[in-house]
């Protein structure tokens, strides 16, 4: 079939464009390499893992592994527990704004260019929350720019929304370094500002993105794909929840896109019913 009567049968059908496309720009998939060949490839005389190892374990080295700041517990150089909870139960929408730009409560606060509270509707219907910002997002403070973006832009458009309209932010307001995966602790300081967030905004459902944040929000170790295709609710709120895969997924296994576009249409019958 081809491509004009493929997307025409899925107009037809209901489907979106940005749903039903198999080749655009919002379907870049680059190939990820595994680290370790990466590494061999780009310093092929670099020593292997083992041989460092072996020199670390001689009697100078490992005087000097020892100590080395990088040697020492991680546990001395974590944050006091969080208190953004309890310390952000009460504070208007500014407070709480100002409050996280200025939070230090974990240690990646040093490296960012810029806190990312969120962006959008105060009052809006829909809530989206992803993960974390990653270095475009982090530079200019806001959430969900760049390609994922974009595709976010056009899977709203489809139900008739703009990024106007919602409430946009993440589980984690500052970028992790390297744009690795958020750790634990580091969660656990912006829960109560996410908290908070939920309930100024009082949303009618919210769809979160990604199987971290979904994980976190909801509690649970389940795997994305049980946790899709059904609606949860928040303990506290109450609010409803719905979780889909994140546009930076899509963007590296476009073929998702379908189940997406089902999860969207479940989110939106529960604003309507």
């Amino acid at each position: 079939m081809n491509q004009q009567r493929r997307l025409s049968y899925m107009k037809a059908m209901g489907i979106p464009v940005w749903a039903a496309r198999s080749c655009s720009v919002y379907d870049e998939c680059l190939p990820v390499e595994p680290i370790s060949e990466q590494i061999k490839h780009e310093h092929p005389h670099a020593p292997s893992a083992l041989n460092l190892i072996d020199a670390l374990d001689q009697p100078p080295m490992r005087q000097a592994a020892a100590n080395s700041p990088i040697a020492q517990p991680r546990q001395e150089k974590q944050p006091p527990v969080s208190n953004s909870t309890s310390s952000s139960e009460n504070l208007a929408w500014n407070e709480l704004q100002s409050v996280v730009n200025q939070c230090q409560q974990c240690q990646i606060h040093q490296l960012r260019s810029h806190a990312v509270f969120g962006s959008g509707d105060q009052s809006a219907t829909w809530m989206i929350i992803g993960e974390a910002p990653d270095v475009e997002e982090d530079s200019q403070g806001r959430p969900f720019l760049g390609k994922s973006g974009e595709l976010l832009d056009n899977i709203l458009a489809a139900i008739d929304l703009k990024r106007e309209t919602v409430y946009l932010t993440n589980i984690l307001k500052c970028r992790p370094p390297n744009d690795r995966s958020p750790h634990v602790d580091e969660v656990a300081n912006c829960t109560g500002y996410l908290q908070r967030q939920i309930e100024l905004i009082q949303p009618k459902v919210i769809v979160v993105v990604g199987r971290l944040a979904a994980q976190h929000l909801l509690q649970t170790k389940d795997s994305i794909g049980r946790m899709r295709g059904k609606v949860h609710h928040l303990q506290k709120t109450n609010t409803p929840v719905v979780v889909t895969y994140h546009p930076r997924y899509l963007l590296r296994l476009p073929s998702e896109k379908r189940k997406v576009w089902e999860d969207i249409k479940l989110a939106r019958s529960v604003v309507n019913s």
